[in-house]
C-alpha cells in the first residue's frame, strides 16, 4: 500500500468535507442569526421547534442517499455497475417526498403543536415552516445527491454546491428578511430557493464524464431498494434521533428551565457548527473506506481508519478549547432583546453542552466506519445508543436531581456510548468477523 497516496486521498475527500462543512455553518449561524435580530428570542424559539421537521427530512434523503453512495462505491470497487442503486433510490425517495409533504400541509398545525409550539410561537412558524413543508422534495433531494455524487467520485462538486448554496442562502436571507421586510417568511423563502441551487449544482455530476450515473426504469429491483435502505438506516438513525431528542430535550426545558428553549436554540446552533466539522472525518472516510472495502484491500480500510480517528481527536480538543473560552458572545450574537434569564443561562448551558463534542467525533467515525464496511445493523444500534437512547435517559432523570445539570444530558449519553463501542472494537479484535474485516 502506498501511504502517501492514500494520505493524499484521505484529506482531498477530507477537505472538500470540511468546506462543505464551513459552508453549512455559515448558513445556520447566518440564518439563525439574521431571524433572532429581527424577529427577537420568539423567532429564535420557533425556529428550534420546527427544526425537527427539516431533520426529518434530511434523514430521509441520507437513508436513500448514503445507502445508495455506499453501495456505489463498493460495487465500483468491485467493477460492477451502479445504475440499479441510483435509479430505485431516487423514484423510491421522489415518491415519499411528494407523500410527506401532503401530510404535512394537512396537519401543520397539529404537528407544530405536538413539537412544542404555543400561541405565541404559531405565527412565526406560519410564516417559516410552511416553506419547509412545501420543499419536502428539495429537502430529501439535497442530502441524497451529495451523497451519492461524492460517492461517485464528485467530492469537490458537492463543495462548490453547498458552499455556493450556503453564501447565497445567507445573502438571500439578509435582502428577503430585511430589504424586504418579509421576517421569518423572507428566510425560509431564502432556505428552500438556495437549498434548491445546491441541489441541482450537486446534480450537475450526472452530466459530466466522472459520472457512472445513468438513471433508467427498466429492471428496477425491490431487492436493491431494501439493500439501500438497509445501508443508509444507520445514517437516518443518527438524523432522526437528533430530531426526537431535540423534541424531548425542548420539552423538558419548558418544564424545568427558564427562556430554557431559547437558550437550547443558542446552543443547538453552536453545536451543529463544531459537529458539522467533526463530520468532515468521518464523511472523508466513508466512501473511501467503502471503495477499499469493495476491492478487499484491508490495510487500506486499517489505515484511514487510523488517519481519521487522529484526525478527529485534534478537531475535538480545538474545537472545545474555541466555544468554551468566552459563551457569553453567543446569547449577543444570537438575539436583538435577550432576556436576563436567557444572558445568564447561556455561558454555563453552553460549556456544559459543549463537552459533547469530546466524544461525538469518535462515536460518528466509529459508525460511519461500520456502515462503510456493509455492517449496517451494529451501526444502526450504536447511532441509536449515541444519538437517542442514553441522551434521552439522562434528560429526563438528571432534571430530577438539580434542573440545569440537564445540559449534561447529551455529553453523558455520548460518553457512554464511545465507552461501550470501545469495548466492543477491544474484544472483536480477539477474532476476525465473517467477511474477514477487522474491528
Amino acid at each position: 500500500m502506498d501511504k502517501k497516496a492514500a494520505k493524499r486521498k484521505f484529506f482531498k475527500y477530507f477537505s472538500a468535507a470540511v468546506f462543505s462543512a464551513l459552508a453549512s455553518c455559515i448558513y445556520s449561524l447566518g440564518d439563525t442569526i439574521i431571524i433572532g435580530q429581527y424577529e427577537g428570542d420568539g423567532g429564535i424559539k420557533a425556529l428550534n421547534i420546527i427544526l425537527p421537521v427539516y431533520i426529518l427530512f434530511y434523514a430521509i434523503g441520507l437513508l436513500f442517499g448514503m445507502g445508495a453512495g455506499i453501495m456505489i462505491s463498493y460495487c465500483r470497487g468491485k467493477g460492477q455497475r451502479t445504475d440499479g442503486y441510483f435509479s430505485v433510490s431516487l423514484c423510491a425517495l421522489v415518491l415519499l417526498s411528494i407523500v410527506l409533504t401532503i401530510i404535512s400541509e394537512l396537519f401543520f398545525v397539529p404537528i407544530m403543536t405536538f413539537l412544542g409550539a404555543q400561541a405565541d410561537t404559531l405565527p412565526y412558524l406560519e410564516s417559516y415552516g410552511r416553506y419547509v413543508t412545501r420543499g419536502a422534495v428539495i429537502f430529501t433531494l439535497m442530502p441524497y445527491f451529495n451523497c451519492v455524487v461524492r460517492n461517485d467520485n464528485g467530492p469537490m462538486l458537492v463543495t462548490a454546491g453547498v458552499i455556493i448554496g450556503c453564501i447565497s442562502n445567507v445573502l438571500l436571507d439578509y435582502i428577503l428578511v430585511f430589504v424586504c421586510d418579509m421576517g421569518m417568511a423572507g428566510a425560509g423563502c431564502a432556505t428552500l430557493v438556495c437549498s434548491a441551487l445546491q441541489m441541482l449544482i450537486s446534480a450537475t455530476h450526472m452530466v459530466t464524464k466522472k459520472s457512472s450515473l445513468a438513471f433508467t426504469l427498466k429492471g428496477l429491483k425491490a431487492r436493491e431498494l431494501f439493500e439501500i435502505a438497509g445501508r443508509g438506516f444507520a445514517s437516518f438513525v443518527s438524523e432522526i434521533s437528533g430530531g426526537v431528542l431535540m423534541v424531548i430535550l425542548n420539552r423538558q426545558l419548558l418544564l424545568y428551565v427558564v427562556a430554557g428553549v431559547e437558550i437550547y436554540a443558542v446552543v443547538a446552533n453552536i453545536v451543529l457548527v463544531t459537529n458539522s466539522l467533526l463530520n468532515g472525518a468521518a464523511v472523508a472516510a466513508q466512501p473511501i473506506i467503502s471503495d477499499a472495502f469493495g476491492a478487499q484491500k484491508h490495510d487500506e480500510v486499517d489505515y484511514y481508519k487510523k488517519i481519521g480517528l487522529i484526525t478527529v481527536s485534534v478537531i475535538a480538543v480545538v474545537l472545545y478549547v474555541i466555544v468554551a473560552v468566552y459563551p457569553q458572545m453567543y446569547a449577543y450574537a444570537f438575539s436583538s432583546a435577550p432576556s436576563k434569564e436567557f444572558l445568564q443561562g447561556v455561558p454555563s448551558a453552553v460549556r456544559m453542552y459543549m463537552t459533547s463534542v469530546l466524544f461525538y467525533g469518535f462515536n460518528l467515525f466509529f459508525i460511519n466506519y461500520y456502515q462503510a464496511t456493509l455492517r449496517s445493523k451494529l451501526s444502526a444500534v450504536f447511532n441509536f445508543m449515541r444519538g437517542l437512547l442514553f441522551s434521552a435517559i439522562f434528560a429526563f432523570v438528571l432534571p430530577l436531581i438539580v434542573p440545569a445539570a440537564i445540559w449534561l444530558a447529551v455529553p453523558l449519553g455520548e460518553a457512554l456510548a464511545l465507552a461501550i463501542i470501545c469495548v466492543f472494537m477491544l474484544k472483536s479484535k480477539k477474532k476476525p468477523t465473517q467477511k474477514g474485516q477487522f474491528a
